[in-house]
């Protein structure tokens, strides 16, 4: 019988500038079969955005949907996040929120979740164009996203191309 894994990565080691926040998609390593899924944390680090408390986001996860699905979101600790969703197919998902109260330190912007839809393969998960700003004043956050690292799954080598690497291999 042949029997598909897959390897979501987490990319916690990021080196921000002064002042930056830094935002990407934080799973544990997490095995996956074909037609297994995944929820995947999406997370903004605060602490070295100088002292800004996170009041409004927004940003698009790409991945691969010949490889992945995206099957829905759930909220995190910031709350409850605005989805489009209408290009999910294309492999293209907008996420955005707002917080008055506002957030410090690593915040769990909203949960994602994720289907394997191939026995052999990989997608990264990548986020392009976070856009960050303050609470109560709704000033512009400069952020960056975690780099990228390299995961071995099943003895073979996956590499991350953003901050997240969904693969499977047929064993």
């Amino acid at each position: 019988m042949r029997r598909a894994r897959a390897v979501l990565g987490l990319a916690l080691l990021a080196t921000p500038l002064a002042g930056q926040a830094v935002v990407g998609l934080a799973p544990s390593t997490i095995l996956l079969s074909q037609g297994g899924r995944a929820t995947v944390p999406l997370v903004a680090n605060m602490t070295l955005a100088g002292g800004a408390q996170l009041g409004a986001y927004q940003m698009q996860v790409t991945f691969d949907p010949a490889v992945l699905r995206y099957i829905g979101v759930s909220p995190g600790a910031f709350g409850a996040p605005t989805v489009n969703a209408a290009n999910a197919g294309s492999g293209t998902v907008v996420f955005a929120g707002a917080n008055p109260a506002g957030a410090g330190g690593v915040v769990t912007l909203a949960n994602l979740t994720f289907e394997m839809l191939v026995a052999s393969g990989s997608s990264p998960a990548t986020i392009v164009g976070p856009q960050l700003t303050a609470a109560g004043t709704f000033a512009p956050i400069p952020s960056t996203r975690w780099r990228d690292r390299s995961v071995r799954p099943s003895g073979r080598s996956a590499t991350w191309t953003t901050t997240a690497t969904c693969s499977a291999t047929t064993r």
